[in-house]
């Protein structure tokens, strides 16, 4: 109380003032500090939101084409923009008396949409030249690539821009071993969406 009141009347010496100021200074630090974390939180939780409906729709579509035996379409998916895949989802029903699944006839249903922050195809863009916090497919290698928004509780080794490097990946037995998935060939096992290089969020 009689420090509150000095500090009304100006009556502080230095040192006081000098450590009431440190003292506002930690309490702000601590805020911002506390801030950026739940920020950092709320990213990554959209993050990993998004690689895992992405890896739901392509489960949900794998199994489609292994019940056809469509190999050459397994193959495809893994060139092919995971934004655009998943958000033409073609509805399916059991169909009665038959173990197996059948597209509907009518109409497609929206299983997943791109996020508003997706910047749409580019071809081997600079990523210092994006804002970050968006998504965008890099049609030359086959990339989906996050730019993190968050990067003071962000580690990657994909260069000074904190960035999260995407690509659908095929699992298979190379029965040929040639290093490469030959669609009727090779025995496939699984397909999903991999991390290209190596990131973690710290707190």
């Amino acid at each position: 109380m009689e420090l509150t009141h000095r500090w009304r009347d100006h009556n502080l010496t230095r040192l006081e003032l000098v450590v009431a100021w440190l003292i506002i200074v930690v309490i702000i630090g601590a805020f911002i500090r506390s801030m950026l974390v739940i920020f950092t939180r709320a990213e990554r939780t959209m993050v990993n939101t998004t690689i895992n409906n992405i890896n739901t729709a392509l489960k949900y579509r794998t199994a489609i084409a292994v019940m056809r035996g469509d190999t050459k379409f397994l193959a495809a998916l893994a060139q092919q923009n995971p934004f655009t895949f998943v958000q033409n989802q073609q509805a399916l029903k059991l169909t009665p008396g038959k173990n197996r699944l059948n597209d509907l006839s009518a109409g497609f249903s929206v299983y997943y949409t791109p996020p508003s922050n997706y910047l749409g195809e580019l071809d081997d863009p600079d990523p210092a030249t994006l804002k970050a916090g968006n998504w965008y497919f890099d049609k030359s290698d086959k990339t989906l690539n996050y730019l993190v928004n968050n990067g003071e509780y962000f580690h990657g080794d994909l260069g000074k821009i904190p960035r999260i490097k995407l690509k659908v990946i095929v699992n298979y037995n190379d029965l040929n071993g040639n290093n490469h998935f030959d669609p009727g060939i090779d025995e496939f096992k699984s397909i999903s969406l991999r991390s290209i290089g190596k990131y973690s969020w710290t707190e």
